[in-house]
């Protein structure tokens, strides 16, 4: 039964991190304040100085900002993450681009994201 219970349990954890749901989100805002993003800061790397206030109410975990775009971590567990990632304008649909990170549109530049290690 033990064997049993642990297997459930990696199981269970396994499968806590995946695209998130964008209903839940207003990926119009997102997308709107991800722009201060692209027009403040030129380096890439994690953003530490400045949350617009919608991104803040999201509570995320960690906001990094790469060529093209901006991701915004929300769920981690091990070694698998997922989030809202703002493409920068100008860059084609990242969904071609690459498996890891997965992307899934939520809607124009805004999409979900899971990464994993």
């Amino acid at each position: 039964m033990l064997r049993f219970s642990v297997i459930f349990l990696a199981l269970f954890l396994s499968g806590c991190v995946d695209h998130i749901d964008g209903s839940k989100y207003d990926t119009i805002t997102i997308e709107v304040e991800a722009q201060t993003f692209f027009r403040t800061t030129s380096d890439t790397g994690q953003i530490e100085a400045f949350y617009p206030d919608y991104i803040v109410s999201l509570s995320p975990k960690k906001i990094w900002i790469e060529p093209e775009g901006v991701y915004i971590q929300l769920q981690n567990f091990m070694s698998k993450e997922s989030g809202i990632f703002v493409a920068r304008p100008g860059v084609l649909n990242p969904q071609k681009t690459s498996y890891n990170p997965e992307f899934k549109i939520l809607r124009g530049s805004v999409y979900s994201y899971v990464i994993e290690d």
